[in-house]
């Protein structure tokens, strides 16, 4: 994943930043069990391990609230067009 393309999903969707001990943490999500995290030794790293677990994953939001989040965010009709295409 290059780092334009992690830069751009950080900036997409706004995950939260937090730092825990020595690792830092992008969060996606209400908590842990129910989001998605990235950790890592440094804010870079940490975006780079959320990317990869983000694009593993399933998002499960409610739908209205997931409307709500895109409606904010730049790009709305690629998420759209992209969750359509990968729905199973």
């Amino acid at each position: 994943m290059t780092r334009k393309v992690i830069f751009q999903t950080i900036g997409l969707l706004k995950p939260k930043l937090s730092k825990d001990g020595n690792m830092w943490c992008f969060l996606f999500g209400i908590n842990l069990v129910e989001g998605v995290a990235g950790f890592g030794e440094t804010p870079y790293k940490a975006a780079e391990n959320f990317c990869n677990a983000f694009m593993q994953e399933k998002i499960n939001l409610e739908p209205t609230d997931q409307e709500k989040w895109l409606a904010t965010v730049d790009g709305k009709r690629a998420y759209l067009k992209y969750k359509e295409k990968n729905q199973s």
